[in-house]
């Protein structure tokens, strides 16, 4: 009896809880107010017992302060409205999708998000958005947060809870992301931590995604972090038993030192930036592998105990600024440090502020989208181009109208719009032995403008200023520097400007590399404290700081309506082949054409410029010292029609082409003879260097006709070698389209053939294209003709409001007619005279149709048919 009463009692808990997930409802709100209030829900109750709870549109529900919203009595929150929890909200007993912000829907949590069970979800779909303090856990597991929307904590994230961020989500942490036992987070999105990453457990960052770090990342004793898109720190990567792997399409930006400590890896097959590299003593090997990849320190690399990275031949492309060994050695190398310096590759670059359009700031890609702060890539001065005020912060454009060459710009059009360095000084020293400008910029109108400025300009200054008209460039005229001015005609098309100063030496001023003005600044040695009138804020006609978009001692002044693309300030004497490869890589990137041949950063030609093919000049490659990776291209220049491109081509961010370009130091340039597009006599000359994949060639050929010519390829550019021909890919009205791969680390001539264009003026043409100036419609044939509508007589009687004119040919009388009336009166006649006739050609031939009248010039007299014989019509 006992035991069976064990079970009766099972059975009735069974039951019960049967009977309350059968009673369960959905509770929906139907007004705003209090959760705890009956009339705010339609069932006028308060949600219990497992409930579905559902906050429509346009309602706000509160939960009230002194409680924490627990999942004790409820299924399910579905929030289309707000949502407003003054406390905590607890998962205690919820399971699945706990919680789903749709589209539109808003919660607001003052205190924290608490993981308190196992299996429970939050959802933040498109369009929604989550607020809270913190989000952390109790003892469980098996949690997870879906976000396609936007997440922000004011606090910590501090859970071992899944996190998937996706494409579409955006997550802001004011405080850290934290380890929370064993984290898991999934990013394709947008991540951005304020303080510190400190965890173990894994980071996955995919393609597309973006993490950004305004702290440090701390590994410490078994974190994974895995990178296929963007990651910046501002600070740090401490890795201590962890490991780091960022793959070919990965790009890691560190403003302060990488130190690999014991137990760590750091494997990179992308690019890898940072300002130190520290490797410590290490059980790992290889604990550094770059094989593939790219991985510049800007400045000290420091190995301190005696194992030497990548002595197993796995160094790849290392640039570095010193070497600072210990004890570390390397298999056939005498020292760690003589192995560095005989694979490694020192940086000389000299840039001290490098700002680049494709990485503008905080990984903003949105267009129209106000810039807070526009990274250093020069590493001098990470994040700090600034502007705090809201009003005053530029525009970013990424749109099909502003970007130059698939490229997004910085705009700052309008009125006060500027960024600055604050305190950071940007001299020029003397042992530098000059200063060094380069700038890519779109100018709006002819007013004078300051593009950048610091200090007191131009006495006690240092800028640049450019418009539709004219350009001059500066150094402090009252310390042996001079002001540098030409007029232009690009108006307003994207200009590459460049100046040189050489101190004690000449001071010339470039534009798209052709010397505008050359003068002398023999007297100048240094530009620093006594010759830049610099301040940390502006001061007019006095000082102030490093200014874009404005004069630095008033940015009120000259402002700067137009676009800038691009900005590289050198601290060096800028000698020629600097010039001309710091020129080359922002002319391929911004589809400029220079007078002289293309090198890449190491001085080796890619491009040979000749008195033919100097037209038009257009690539595409990647060179990752200079952050470039150009996978879509075209020549700015006018009467230009081809666009080159690795892949399938994109809308207007060439950073959008899903297929990369290989290898890094990988380019293929062409240029053209100057000759017409459109008749087969437009010659290319193609150079590849290091570049071995498909290249996609669209031609815009508006409005062709089939059948479309071939693509011919040749060694020779009479085409008399051996050419190659290859039929076109897709036509889609605008783009005729070729695919190929050309032959590596060799020139190659290619030309479009003849295409039959479909005029549009001044008439249509059928089989011709020598349209005669008089016909609208002209038709060219040697064997056919024109046929027209043929009606009978009833059908002809039944064209409803026939226009004037109306022209067929009527079966039943076999002959052409015409509307002679009006759409409303039709009177059709006959097309054409009488068919005159001798005596003799009648008799021998009958007529068509009864009634039929011809005149019979034999006569003179006008003849009918009968249906049998011709008669004279006589005058009766």
């Amino acid at each position: 009896m006992i035991r069976n009463s064990k079970y009766i009692i099972a059975l009735v808990i069974i039951g019960l809880c049967i009977t309350n997930l059968v009673h369960a409802a959905t509770r929906v709100a139907v007004a705003n107010g209090n959760w705890g209030t009956a009339s705010t829900w339609d069932c006028n109750c308060v949600p219990t017992n497992a409930d579905i709870v559902q906050i429509p549109s346009g309602i706000t529900v509160t939960y009230p302060t002194g409680s924490n919203l627990s999942s004790n009595n409820w299924n399910k929150i579905q929030i289309y409205g707000t949502l407003n929890v003054a406390d905590n909200v607890y998962f205690d007993e919820w399971t699945n999708d706990s919680i789903i912000v749709e589209t539109g829907g808003r919660m607001n949590i003052t205190g924290d998000l608490r993981f308190n069970t196992n299996n429970t979800v939050v959802r933040v779909k498109e369009g929604g958005s989550l607020y809270a303090a913190n989000i952390t856990e109790g003892g469980s597991n098996n949690r997870t947060i879906l976000n396609y929307g936007y997440i922000e904590l004011s606090g910590n994230y501090n859970t071992q809870t899944y996190l998937y961020n996706y494409a579409t989500g955006s997550i802001k942490i004011f405080g850290s992301l934290l380890d929370g036992s064993n984290i898991r987070v999934y990013n394709y999105g947008y991540i951005e931590v304020n303080v510190n990453i400190s965890n173990d457990g894994i980071m996955y960052n995919y393609l597309g995604g973006l993490i950004l770090v305004h702290g440090s990342i701390n590994g410490s004793s078994s974190l994974t972090f895995n990178n296929d898109g963007i990651v910046t720190i501002d600070n740090n990567l401490n890795l201590v038993k962890t490991i780091f792997n960022n793959s070919a399409t990965g790009m890691l930006i560190v403003f302060g030192e990488i130190y690999v400590g014991e137990g760590s890896r750091i494997t990179n097959a992308g690019l890898v930036q940072c300002v130190d590299f520290r490797y410590a003593p290490n059980t790992l090997s290889p604990g550094f592998d770059n094989t593939g990849g790219t991985f510049i320190v800007q400045d000290e690399v420091k190995i301190e105990g005696s194992n030497c990275p990548g002595c197993s031949d796995k160094l790849g492309r290392f640039y570095y600024g010193i070497i600072n060994v210990n004890t570390a050695s390397c298999t056939g190398y005498p020292s760690c440090s003589a192995f560095l310096g005989a694979i490694g590759i020192p940086v000389i670059l000299g840039r001290r502020l490098w700002l680049n359009s494709s990485f503008i700031g905080y990984g903003l890609q949105a267009n129209d989208e106000r810039i807070y702060q526009w990274f250093d890539l020069a590493n001098w001065y990470g994040f700090k181009m600034a502007q705090p005020v809201v009003a005053n912060r530029p525009y970013l454009k990424n749109n099909s109208t502003d970007n130059v060459n698939f490229n997004p710009v910085m705009s700052f059009e309008g009125s006060n719009l500027n960024m600055d360095l604050d305190n950071n000084t940007l001299y020029g020293y003397g042992a530098d032995g000059g200063v060094g400008i380069f700038a890519v910029v779109i100018p709006k109108n002819n007013t004078l403008q300051s593009v950048f400025d610091y200090g007191l300009s131009t006495t006690k200054g240092f800028g640049l200023r450019y418009d539709t008209e004219n350009l001059s460039a500066y150094t402090p005229t009252a310390h042996g520097g001079f002001l540098n001015t030409s007029t232009h005609t690009l108006t307003t098309t994207p200009s590459l400007i460049t100046q040189t100063s050489k101190w004690g030496g000449n001071q010339i001023l470039y534009q798209n590399g052709a010397q505008k003005v050359s003068n002398s600044i023999a007297s100048m040695t240094k530009m620093e404290a006594t010759e830049i009138a610099h301040s940390a804020t502006a001061t007019a006609g006095v000082s102030g700081p490093f200014t874009l978009g404005g004069r630095s001692d008033n940015p009120t002044l000259q402002d700067f309506e137009g676009k800038l693309a691009e900005l590289i300030i050198y601290a060096i004497d800028v000698n020629e082949a600097t010039r001309k490869s710091t020129e080359s890589f922002l002319a391929l990137k911004y589809g400029i054409t220079l007078p002289y041949d293309y090198t890449d950063f190491d001085g080796n030609t890619i491009y040979s410029v000749d008195a033919t093919y100097k037209n038009g000049i257009v690539g595409i490659g990647r060179q990752d010292l200079n952050h470039l990776h150009q996978r879509q291209s075209k020549s700015l220049a006018s009467g230009e029609n081809l666009m080159l491109c690795t892949g399938t081509p994109v809308a207007y961010d060439q950073r959008k082409v899903t297929t990369q370009v290989a290898a890094d130091k990988s380019f293929f340039v062409c240029g053209h003879n100057g000759l017409p597009t459109n008749n087969g006599t437009r010659v290319y000359k193609a150079t590849t260097r290091n570049f071995n994949q498909q290249v996609t060639l669209s031609f815009k050929f508006t409005g062709i006709d089939a059948p479309y010519p071939t693509l011919t390829i040749d060694n020779v550019d009479t085409f008399t070698g051996s050419p190659v021909t290859v039929t076109y890919d897709s036509y889609d009205g605008n783009y005729l389209v070729y695919k190929y791969t050309f032959p590596n680390n060799a020139t190659r001539y290619f030309k479009v053939g003849a295409v039959t264009t479909i005029p549009r003026e001044p008439g249509v043409g059928i089989n011709t294209t020598a349209i005669d100036t008089s016909a609208q419609l002209h038709v060219y044939s040697t064997n056919k003709g024109v046929l027209i509508p043929n009606l009978t007589t009833a059908q002809m009687n039944g064209i409803a409001s026939p226009p004037t004119g109306l022209l067929i040919y009527n079966t039943t009388q076999n002959r052409y007619m015409f509307n002679a009336g009006t759409p409303a009166s039709p009177a059709w006649s006959v097309v054409g005279r009488f068919i005159t006739n001798t005596s003799a050609q009648l008799g021998a031939g009958g007529g068509t149709y009864v009634g039929e009248i011809r005149y019979n010039t034999t006569t003179n007299t006008l003849w009918y048919w009968n249906g049998t014989s011709w008669k004279e019509l006589l005058d009766n």
